[in-house]
């Protein structure tokens, strides 16, 4: 055959793959599900093809047009957006939402080894200075990826926290009051036994004539079901984190009534029974030391190391020493990160995505793009997994396999904060709704509204400030939506997630959990 009738023969067999069309129609539609006829786009954006993907074999994936031909391509010549639409089915291994006779198995992960930073007295920094700032002089990382997450190994914590369900009330909280999210503590508890408790803090900004007003650390004693008011300040106080190894706890001290200024300090004693408070920082921006900065997050790394946000710049600090290692610019101002256990990855939130970042460096490792919303994320307990929750649609994205292990979609709100995990599986959204990531919809909604919780295993502890103020520690799922998971387990028909509606809800009562809303006989062909 002539090279100029070969030339003619290739560019027909192109053309019968893919017609060129229009490539903005392409980007303005969503990826529907796996069977969906979609349209796909090569890697150069001049030729597309409307077809199904039906298969696909280590690197090329089959696709079937709607006139019945099939076509076979290689990853390397799809777009990145078909890309990301592959990598998202490669790990459900079937073309229709069915259930695989039950949810899939937690893996067995043991903790990495501790990262192994460097401590203020091998870089030969200063002692601590009293009240110096924390600095904003660290290497500013500005790379930022725009391809999807490669493999990463697990990063689970290497601890557990088991906690009894129990209803724990205190002092009534007013609702301008500031408590933070309940962290897991050890603590001396009844007759001096360590126990695992769970401790807050309680601030309150509006000081009428001759009132005290409660700036205090609060701890629950779970098990033998006492509260304790370890710390009483004279200052705003908030508790931001705490390690359970050493037993020191990270605190924002004298911020004002809209959460500005104020100073990063570390509490110890939690054990011994008497808290102290020591390396007072102030919290400093890269601009303006006059201004009144606001520290958003702030999580231990180690001993000695702090990751924070301060305004819109995330900066790992050595708290010994207060110099900075280095400096991301740019955080959006909704983001709410999210460190995976072991504190190796960092997940920040931006509109439309997620970024990836390693903590030791601050390097970027990958963004996985979402819709144009700042998504809430968490990552699960074993460290493998990291959720990403938008209004309407939660995903899980696998950092071994480097691709999407669940999806779930909702025709409700889902709510727009962060998700917490229950389990391998299940996970509890912003607005109370549980969601299985194996059956892919939502199974039930809790009222949580105006609560501030925390997961530890299939336990949530719940602090509720109305209309009765307490610490309530509950397993869920309870036991109805328990019920309604077996009956969808037991039902042959498939699962239809557009059609879907959550079988149940339930209020919290005097009595715990007061069902209503159920679908008693909800799972019929019609609904699934």
């Amino acid at each position: 055959m002539s090279p100029s009738l070969r030339q003619k023969n290739d560019t027909l067999a192109r053309a019968v793959a893919w017609t060129t069309i229009s490539v903005a129609s392409f980007f303005t539609g969503a990826a529907q599900g796996q069977q969906d006829e979609r349209i796909w786009v090569d890697a150069g954006g001049t030729y597309s093809v409307q077809a199904t993907l039906i298969d696909w074999t280590g690197d090329s994936v089959v696709l079937l047009r709607s006139d019945g031909g099939e076509v076979r391509l290689s990853l390397s010549q799809l777009s990145e957006q078909d890309k990301v639409y592959v990598a998202e089915r490669k790990v459900t291994g079937s073309a229709l939402n069915k259930l695989r006779g039950g949810p899939p198995v937690a893996p067995t992960i043991d903790p990495l080894p501790p990262l192994t930073l460097p401590t203020a007295d091998e870089l030969g920094d200063p002692a601590d200075t009293p009240g110096s700032p924390m600095a904003m002089d660290g290497t500013v990382q500005s790379v930022k990826l725009d391809s999807l997450p490669k493999s990463l190994p697990a990063d689970r914590s290497l601890f557990e926290v088991g906690l009894t369900a129990r209803r724990i009330a205190i002092p009534r909280v007013d609702f301008n009051t500031t408590v933070s999210e309940p962290r897991a503590i050890t603590m001396s508890g009844y007759e001096d036994k360590q126990t695992i408790a769970l401790a807050m803090s309680v601030s309150h900004h509006i000081r009428l004539p001759g009132e005290k007003t409660r700036q205090e650390l609060v701890a629950f004693d779970i098990l033998n079901q006492r509260v304790s008011v370890p710390m009483q300040h004279s200052e705003t106080i908030r508790l931001l984190d705490h390690r359970m190894d050493t037993g020191k706890s990270l605190v924002l001290v004298g911020f004002n009534s809209l959460g500005r200024g104020g100073d990063l300090a570390v509490v110890d004693g939690w054990t011994g029974g008497s808290l102290e408070l020591s390396r007072r920082r102030p919290v400093s921006g890269k601009a303006d030391p006059g201004a009144m900065h606001q520290l958003r997050f702030a999580k231990w790394i180690d001993d000695e190391h702090v990751l924070a946000i301060i305004d819109q710049s995330l900066g790992l600090w050595n708290i010994v020493s207060g110099k900075q290692l280095y400096r991301v610019d740019g955080i959006e101002s909704r983001s709410m990160p999210a460190l995976s256990g072991g504190g190796r990855y960092l997940a920040i939130p931006y509109e439309g995505g997620v970024d990836l970042m390693a903590t030791e460096t601050g390097e970027s490792l990958g963004r996985i793009k979402v819709e144009k919303q700042v998504p809430g994320v968490a990552f699960s307990p074993q460290g493998d997994m990291l959720a990403i929750a938008t209004t309407r649609r939660v995903r899980a994205w696998d950092l071994p396999s480097a691709a999407l292990a669940g999806d779930v979609r909702s025709l409700n709100s889902l709510g727009l904060g962060t998700p917490l995990w229950i389990d391998h599986d299940l996970l509890l959204t912003d607005d109370g709704t549980l969601v299985s990531l194996h059956r892919g919809v939502p199974i039930w909604r809790y009222d949580v509204a105006g609560t501030q919780r925390q997961s530890f295993g299939k336990h949530i502890a719940i602090f509720r400030k109305t209309p009765l103020t307490e610490m309530t520690v509950v397993s869920i799922p309870h036991p109805a939506a328990r019920q309604m998971i077996q009956r969808i387990d037991a039902s042959p028909s498939p699962i239809q997630p557009d059609k879907w509606r959550v079988l149940g809800r339930s209020g919290w009562g005097s009595g715990g959990w007061v069902d209503r809303d159920v679908q008693i006989g909800g799972l019929t062909n019609s609904r699934r």
